[in-house]
């Protein structure tokens, strides 16, 4: 697998909110409008997962500002590979995401949301 650095430009002065525009291609080809929020959801998601708690239950403080601070970061990078216009594929951002977990030395969490992935394309391809 790449590094961060191989697949994202370390120059990280662009901001997003100044940016024009990134968006999305799904899998089935569909393009839509980047959103940070989504990958805090599957952050938060996977996090949730490594402390097994129910959905109904509070992310700790410390687990909260990790997954926005590696949803932010991963927004960050996607703007400054994409020069803040573009169109980025899930599959990168998802690559990304496990990168940046691991970066922050989230390995139990990385393992999680890998297997997650891999769970979910064995469904892609069975249906």
């Amino acid at each position: 697998m790449p590094s961060s650095s191989e697949l994202f430009c370390e120059n990280e002065h662009l901001q997003s909110e100044s940016a024009p525009s990134v968006a999305v291609q799904k899998r089935d080809g569909s393009v839509v409008k980047f959103d940070r929020h989504r990958i805090a959801a599957a952050l938060e998601k996977a996090f949730r997962a490594d402390l097994q708690l129910s959905s109904g239950m509070a992310l700790d403080d410390f687990s909260k500002r990790e997954v926005e601070e590696i949803a932010a970061e991963a927004e960050r990078k996607i703007y400054c590979k994409k020069r803040g216009c573009g169109i980025v594929n899930i599959e990168e951002i998802q690559d990304l995401v496990e990168i940046l977990l691991m970066q922050h030395a989230h390995y139990t969490v990385a393992k999680l949301y890998i297997l997650y992935r891999e769970k979910r394309a064995q469904a892609r391809t069975e249906s």
